[in-house]
């Protein structure tokens, strides 16, 4: 498998809206800081793609396939 970084791991941080202090209007919980891993670009031969977007090489998933979101949450049997 090749690996080639296309973005290095980054943060965003944000304000919170105007009316976050209206007590009559009622926010999901806010993110306002939240990091993001590094992206790569994967070149893998003879591998198999699901539907869903998750990649399989020799009948096991490859871990760079499941978003990090996903990690922990994903079915890997």
């Amino acid at each position: 498998m090749k690996k080639e970084l296309l973005y290095d791991t980054f943060s965003v941080t944000r304000q919170p809206p105007l009316n976050s202090d209206d007590h009559n209007f009622h926010l999901p919980t806010l993110k306002l800081a939240e990091s993001f891993p590094a992206s790569y670009l994967c070149t893998v031969h003879n591998a198999l793609i699901a539907p869903h977007g998750i990649v399989m090489h020799k009948g096991k998933i490859m871990s760079e396939s499941v978003g990090y979101a996903w990690h922990g949450r994903a079915n890997r049997k």
